[in-house]
């Protein structure tokens, strides 16, 4: 019979590239026979009943595929992750993809592009398997983690008109082991996980995100309630029920509507509300804290309601250092329980006064120094063991510390 010079519409499978392509998938929304100018339609059609045949299918929709990336920590294996991969369309045949760029965390600078490079230790090309082909999820073999690591996930594909689709998403990880805890900081290095050692039974890891404000609940309340801070997501696991974590969250550099920080607390996201934590806070280091049992996403609200309380320790305490052995930057952590006069030093191996971090009276807290691994003069100082002795008036505690170039 006669073939219509107008247009064709694609409403069955269609054949290409020797494969049969169902047209909603492909975005083929339109297939013209004029393909080709002066040719007969009928050129573009086999003589096979039932299908037809076109030299040039034309994509109208040329919208980049969306591309969610999901990470998630292994519930059996110590220190194992996987990466899942669903774009939101079907992706043509092994275009997609997975790499993976570990960033030292003491490298870190105060934000870190996605994007960027420069401070890569290594990268990685994940293997990926498809794992529902109806729904186009990928997922990785387990991943390793690394202690102290930043970890910038990239994932990329291709749909079948040839539109690039990307995600990306940054972590920071901790990995620890029975009896040695540790602290994870945030990648904008305003919140820290810290996990005692006695709170961790077996080898576990402990994962944490920056939250967008596009996956947080608006706000509703007005002036009343609202976050003040980044909200951070994190996951943990072999930790003992009976021992939390402490999540800790940075005031500094914010904008906040009353300076009184009785009013300010750590909240944990459950479904689209904000549920209030028991919560204390140091106005010397202007930061609020949280003892938390499970994984989950939290930050620091205001309320007019709210009532945290200060933070005071009830013994003099100088903590080990974090990360141990590190390159080049620690930090140095230790409780006051009163004002005092206090000084904070560096010394080497033999005995030779390094670095004085601090001279001169804190208040009563937990105080937060860091040491880049410089002398009194700022020059760079070699590898080794080196001591940092905290003394006051009545109390005096030495720890070891190792630098590694």
């Amino acid at each position: 019979g006669s073939i219509s010079a107008g247009p064709l519409y694609c409403n069955t499978s269609v054949r290409f590239d020797d494969e049969f392509v169902r047209s909603d998938f492909f975005k083929l929304q339109e297939c013209s026979p004029m393909i080709g100018a002066g040719t007969d339609p009928a050129s573009n059609l086999d003589a096979n009943i039932g299908s037809s045949r076109m030299s040039d299918p034309i994509c109208l929709d040329r919208a980049a595929p969306r591309v969610t990336i999901g990470f998630f920590l292994h519930p059996t294996i110590p220190g194992v992750a996987n990466v899942q991969v669903v774009p939101n369309e079907s992706i043509a045949r092994d275009s997609m993809g997975v790499n993976l760029v570990f960033i030292d965390r003491v490298a870190l600078p105060d934000s870190i592009d996605s994007q960027d490079d420069s401070l890569a230790r290594d990268t990685v090309a994940l293997e990926l398997r498809l794992l529902d082909p109806l729904l186009s999820v990928y997922t990785s073999d387990n991943l390793t983690l690394r202690s102290s690591d930043s970890l910038v996930i990239r994932a990329r594909g291709v749909d079948l008109c040839g539109s690039v689709g990307t995600g990306t998403r940054v972590f920071s990880s901790l990995v620890f082991d029975k009896g040695r805890g540790g602290v994870l900081a945030s990648v904008d290095k305003r919140a820290w996980l810290r996990v005692d050692d006695d709170a961790v039974f077996a080898k576990g890891a402990a994962v944490m995100e920056v939250v967008g404000e596009d996956d947080l609940p608006a706000e509703t309340q007005g002036g009343v309630e609202r976050t003040v801070t980044n909200a951070y997501a994190f996951s943990l696991s072999q930790l003992k029920s009976a021992r939390p974590a402490t999540i800790t969250i940075s005031l500094a550099g914010r904008s906040l509507p009353e300076s009184d920080l009785r009013h300010y607390a750590v909240y944990r996201l459950d479904e689209e509300s904000w549920i209030p934590m028991g919560s204390t806070f140091d106005k010397a280091l202007n930061r609020i804290s949280a003892e938390v049992m499970e994984s989950g996403t939290y930050a620091v609200r205001y309320s007019k309601t709210a009532i945290s309380t200060e933070t005071i320790p009830s013994r003099f305490a100088l903590h080990p250092n974090m990360p141990n052995p590190f390159n080049p930057i620690t930090r140095i952590l230790f409780d006051l329980p009163v004002r005092d006069e206090v000084k904070l030093e560096i010394y080497d191996v033999t005995g030779r006064l390094v670095r004085t971090l601090q001279r001169g009276a804190l208040p009563a807290g937990r105080h937060d120094f860091v040491w880049t691994g410089d002398d009194q003069s700022g020059r760079s100082v070699a590898s080794g063991v080196y001591f940092y002795k905290l003394s006051t008036s009545g109390k005096n505690a030495t720890r070891k510390m190792l630098l590694i170039r």
